[in-house]
């Protein structure tokens, strides 16, 4: 429901699931990038679904802008910020960074990086 909503034709989740899966299988190197996380109460439940066919790394990132955005928004999208506002909460971010740091596979944005106090990446014009 949340993917439709933000990409409405963009693939189905099973999808993108499906070709992660067959790039995975094939031999070639996977990442996926969930940024901005549009649902983090289910984010575990993607982490470990989609892990296991991740060869080089999971992105999270909290989602950027939305203020800019959310002042041109009609209801239904100024219900959908809200919910995503209130599961990217400082607290929820530390919550899911606690749970994940020693993973090797889990890379921060630097959006997460700041709220964590981990240090920011430095590559000019890139969010990492």
């Amino acid at each position: 429901r949340i993917l439709s909503f933000w990409e409405p034709n963009a693939p189905v989740y099973e999808e993108r699931k499906a070709a992660l899966k067959y790039a995975f299988e094939t031999g070639f190197q996977t990442s996926v990038s969930v940024e901005p996380m549009l649902d983090s109460r289910n984010i575990d439940d993607l982490v470990s679904d989609l892990l296991p066919y991740i060869t080089d790394s999971f992105w999270i990132g909290e989602m950027n802008y939305a203020g800019r955005f959310s002042k041109y928004a009609d209801v239904p999208i100024q219900n959908e910020l809200n919910r995503i506002k209130a599961g990217q909460t400082h607290k929820v971010i530390r919550d899911i960074y606690n749970r994940y740091q020693s993973d090797p596979m889990i890379k921060w944005k630097n959006g997460i990086k700041k709220i964590v106090g981990l240090p920011m990446a430095t590559v000019p014009g890139l969010d990492i």
